[in-house]
């Protein structure tokens, strides 16, 4: 290491280049211009203007979970950084790794400075409940080793978001003496090779065994281990919603998500059958663990991926691993030991997924040729004009309810959705995050009205950056799923109207393409001149808003019966 002479936003600057930083997010303020000034001059780092704070987060999110390295998000002190806070929540509940830096006030500020509250130090507390490590930097000479740990912290573990945030006098300072910047490698658990064969040997014993696999099976890179395993065991995988894209929908042995609204019930049934249950990458006490635990047999195994994350209540094991390399050591054992003979589970899973696909079909087609149209019919018309490995990315509403159950049965399209947090107006600058990553994809995302409002001052951002996204909206004038749980409890509505534009000719005002859809006859030519079109589109599907939720448990009943 070298001591450098430099000031404190070259630092950080010199910090993004060393971590190979590609693109920042974020909107410039008053106390980070020290930062944005030195980032002028370096090409390599693209910084992508948000339009408010949130969907700056919400990108950096995205990005953390697409690359599974941090996503960047920078801005400015005071509501700056408030206006991101749901952004980063998201993060943490994702276990996505962002980095987000910010600035703050001065160190000795007064009450009634400006971007600030009473105690100069309520941003860096604020953000301490919602990312693994929230940090003040006080003195400039510590800018490399804290932002190498801030880097190293956000992917070790279960990743997740760390802020930083710089005071504007220490930004305002002259040249001083630091040590050059010194990344810190990602912490990894090594397997407990005792771990590793009393699970083995408990696997191999089982004769209906079934995996679930939580998101730290896919923030470690291990989806191909995870479905070698399951094709040494003849294992069903089932999932909690959030990390339903660990093993393809049209892998054989997909059994499916457990534990969302309106969910098929095929998993815990697989699960209560079970003689062996291994869950790997999910935590203990999270509502998905603590539902799996009321149907999990005796013989039930929980692998985290910290140690925060154990004692889950009733497992017989329990451990904290790393999913890469544990899964890569069962693997080599199963194999050894000669593998499992065939449980029947593809032909039941196929028969299951064949069943939730008609059931789905008959129940959207019922409704073909009613205006408002149905939301499912438009996806029905999008899904097969998409590449296989399109990108969509999925908001929060009853929209969003109808894409999970229409990809569960029909897709091989990468799915992202916002997660159990819920941040509405995700879809927008999620899909900007994901053309950003994946330029070569088809890259879609589908929200409502409601949703698409809350996020739409970057609707532009897409053109700014060259993000070829289609935005499909499912355009029912409401607040839908509210206006739905309303009257299912109350039986009747309050404040869920809304008053929306012509999404299409806001579209146009931009100088991007917008297509209104007002008939479903109309659907298939205006996705396909959507999909051709270059630059971001807006394709405004309008909707009812009264029609039965999807109901995957009538129909494999009926069926069934």
């Amino acid at each position: 290491m070298l001591m450098e002479r430099k000031t404190a936003g070259r630092a950080v600057v010199d910090a993004l280049l060393a971590e190979k930083v590609e693109i920042v997010f974020g909107l410039a303020g008053s106390h980070i211009l020290a930062i944005c000034d030195s980032l002028v001059e370096e090409e390599s780092i693209e910084f992508v203007l948000s339009k408010h704070e949130n969907n700056a987060a919400l990108m950096a999110d995205m990005y953390g979970r697409l690359t599974q390295r941090p996503g960047v998000c920078l801005v400015t002190a005071g509501p700056g950084a408030t206006n991101s806070l749901t952004g980063v929540a998201q993060a943490y509940n994702a276990a996505s790794p962002i980095v987000h830096i910010s600035g703050t006030v001065p160190r000795e500020a007064q009450k009634g400075v400006f971007h600030g509250l009473d105690d100069p130090g309520f941003l860096y507390q604020t953000f301490k409940t919602v990312t693994k490590w929230s940090v003040r930097i006080d003195e400039a000479e510590d800018i490399p080793r804290i932002l190498a740990q801030a880097f190293s912290t956000a992917t070790s573990g279960r990743p997740g978001p760390v802020h930083v945030e710089i005071p504007l006098d220490l930004l305002e300072e002259g040249p001083t003496e630091m040590w050059s910047y010194e990344r810190e490698d990602r912490k990894r658990v090594p397997p407990d090779l005792t771990l590793v064969e009393e699970v083995a040997q408990a696997l191999l014993s089982a004769h209906n065994p079934v995996i679930c696999a939580g998101k730290g099976v896919r923030t470690s890179g291990a989806t191909a281990e995870l479905a070698t395993l399951a094709e040494l065991l003849a294992s069903p995988v089932v999932f909690p919603r959030d990390a339903i894209d660990v093993l393809p929908v049209s892998h054989p042995l997909f059994a499916g998500a457990f534990g969302t609204f309106l969910s098929n019930p095929f998993p815990l049934q697989l699960v209560e059958e079970s003689d062996v249950l291994l869950v790997l990458g999910m935590r203990a006490g999270a509502t998905a663990t603590e539902l799996l635990e009321a149907h999990a047999p005796e013989n039930y195994i929980f692998l985290s991926v910290d140690e925060e994350s154990l004692a889950a209540d009733r497992a017989s094991v329990a451990g904290a691993v790393d999913c890469k390399a544990m899964l890569s050591e069962l693997v080599a054992r199963i194999e050894a030991g000669g593998g499992a003979p065939d449980t029947g589970a593809e032909k039941r899973i196929a028969e299951v997924k064949t069943l939730l696909q008609e059931g789905l079909d008959e129940e959207v087609e019922r409704y073909r040729g009613q205006k408002p149209l149905h939301f499912g019919l438009a996806l029905k018309e999008l899904m097969p004009l998409l590449d296989r490995d399109a990108l969509m990315v999925s908001d929060v509403g009853n929209h969003g309810v109808w894409t999970s159950k229409w990809w569960e049965a029909y897709g091989t399209q990468t799915l992202i959705e916002p997660g159990s947090w819920g941040a509405m107006g995700f879809a927008l600058p999620g899909a900007i995050s994901a053309k950003l990553v994946y330029p070569e994809r088809q890259v879609v995302g589908i929200t409502g009205d409601g949703a698409f409002l809350m996020s739409c001052s970057d609707f532009g951002t897409a053109l700014e950056v060259g993000a070829d996204v289609v935005f499909v909206i499912l355009n029912d004038s409401r607040y839908g799923m509210i206006h739905k749980l309303q009257m299912v409890d109350f039986g009747r509505t309050y404040k869920t109207q809304l008053r929306s534009p012509d999404f299409a000719k806001f579209a146009e005002s931009f100088g991007a393409v917008g297509i209104r859809v007002e008939d479903d006859s109309e659907l298939r030519s205006a996705f396909q001149r959507a999909l051709r079109a270059d630059g971001p589109v807006i394709v405004d599907v309008v909707c009812g808003y009264d029609f039965p939720h999807p109901s995957p448990e009538q129909w494999l009943g009926r069926k069934a019966g």
